[in-house]
């Protein structure tokens, strides 16, 4: 991969966390992950948590900047 860009956001109150998303995209603008908590998607049973990928809507059990960066590193970095 030759370059891409992530979109990241957060929103807390106080000490809490509530919203964020989190997304990667390739040079071209095509998404490659996006993890969020918008609510929608009832249909996960992680809701709000879920992410975006190349096969569709997935669950999301890891709500976290953290694991977000580093899945994206293993992808990157195998």
């Amino acid at each position: 991969m030759t370059s891409s860009v992530f979109y990241i956001r957060e929103i807390w109150k106080g000490k809490t966390l509530v919203a964020y998303s989190y997304y990667w995209f390739d040079a071209t603008g095509k998404l490659l992950e996006g993890w969020d908590n918008a609510p929608h998607h009832k249909e996960i049973d992680t809701f709000p948590h879920h992410k975006h990928t190349a096969e569709g809507v997935e669950r999301l059990e890891d709500p976290d900047i953290h694991a977000f960066l580093k899945n994206i590193r293993k992808i990157i970095l195998p």
